[in-house]
């Protein structure tokens, strides 16, 4: 099996969004704001000769010159209203904005978080998986029965 690099980023940013899409009634659909993740991981090919510009200035700041690059890509959102960025801002409509946004070849994989327990992440083939954090707690014994 072939090895691959992969680097990986993350910025955080704070906005406020309403989804219009989200059931009548629910807490989506009313103005909430919060802090949000943004996720990237890439697969960072040194140019050939006459090749595209590296995304670092030297071998091993990578890492550094990809968090910076997607710091950029979100900054436009930062203490914004979503839906004057996006129609819907859904967590994968947040993350299909930020991929065509951040303009870097070899994306392994974007993602947002939107919450401590749920947000979003797309591939490389751009399908999206959603994903929500669930904790479960019990007891072996109730004291008090």
């Amino acid at each position: 099996m072939a090895e691959r690099l992969l680097y990986a980023a993350s910025a955080t940013f704070e906005s406020a969004r309403r989804i219009d899409s989200a059931p009548a009634g629910g807490h989506l659909r009313r103005l909430h704001g919060h802090s949000f993740q943004a996720r990237l991981r890439s697969a960072v090919v040194a140019p050939a000769i006459g090749g595209p510009t590296p995304l670092a200035p030297f071998p091993g700041a990578e890492v550094d010159a990809l968090r910076v690059r997607l710091e950029d890509c979100v900054a436009p959102l930062d203490y914004q209203l979503l839906n004057e960025h996006l129609a819907s801002p859904t967590d994968e409509n947040l993350a299909r904005w930020v991929r065509r946004r951040v303009d870097l070849q070899g994306i392994d994989a974007v993602g947002i978080q939107s919450t401590r327990c749920q947000g979003v992440d797309l591939d490389a083939n751009d399908c999206a998986h959603v994903w929500r954090r669930y904790q479960f707690e019990s007891a072996h014994r109730l004291p008090n029965t």
